[in-house]
């Protein structure tokens, strides 16, 4: 089975699934309070093995060993159920309960899009400084370096470059074939398959490189009309 994992509020996920779900039967929406506020659940965490089965509401059983695909966005730990726990108690259930969703997301054996990390649930997330010193590592004389005047910004355009699965690439206009590879080597050096970049390009066409987020707008990018191309992506881990 394949799930995307996301908040009730995140609408552009919630459109992907619509999209996704005429062209891809075996995939499934989750928010963070059906994961959460499940019916049941096991885990198993040893030195050699980790397992879970989670029982949500509706039906839904989801079995860490027999998930094929899970593209990650949830943001946030469900927390309502401590609002009226002290303090002190409160901090240590959040933290340890925060350890065991991300442990339950690394525990996941199909592919994670992206992997839950130690301080963020939905990605490897970076300082700005990391990622313009790691594109200026990368990007050769592909990118140049951030504009130190900020007055310079005036006489730029803003192009936006989502990466999917660490593989495909789409864009609302055409980009130069090195700034498409240099894309892919920050999605895979960073381990966020899914990533969005910003560039900022000047007047004579020179890109710098500028931001990037783990929770792009997939309508900025997706169609109905291309959307094949990532269900085509999908169907091909379902028979690896």
């Amino acid at each position: 089975m394949n799930y995307i994992f996301c908040s009730k509020h995140d609408q552009s996920a919630i459109w992907l699934y619509q999209v996704l779900k005429d062209q891809c039967s075996t995939i499934e929406i989750v928010t963070e309070d059906m994961f959460w506020y499940n019916k049941s659940l096991r885990l198993k965490i040893s030195s050699s093995s980790s397992h879970f089965d989670l029982h949500l509401h509706n039906g839904t059983i989801i079995n860490s060993d027999t998930t094929n695909m899970v593209i990650n966005r949830f943001t946030r730990l469900p927390a309502d159920h401590f609002l009226y726990v002290e303090n002190d108690d409160r901090d240590y259930a959040l933290s340890e309960s925060n350890a065991v969703l991300v442990s339950m997301l690394n525990t996941i054996q199909g592919e994670v899009y992206n992997p839950a990390t130690a301080n963020c649930l939905y990605g490897n997330l970076m300082h700005p400084q990391q990622w313009l010193k790691m594109a200026a590592q990368e990007g050769g004389t592909a990118v140049k370096h951030p504009f130190e005047n900020s007055s310079s910004y005036q006489y730029l355009s803003e192009i936006k470059i989502l990466v999917m699965f660490n593989q495909l690439v789409f864009c609302t206009t055409n980009i130069p074939d090195d700034i498409r590879l240099l894309c892919l080597k920050l999605s895979e050096k960073s381990n966020n398959p899914i990533i969005e970049f910003t560039f900022l390009q000047d007047r004579i066409g020179e890109m710098h490189f500028s931001a990037a987020n783990l929770l792009p707008d997939f309508k900025k990018y997706i169609t109905r009309e291309n959307v094949a191309s990532i269900s085509g992506f999908i169907h091909q881990l379902m028979a690896a």
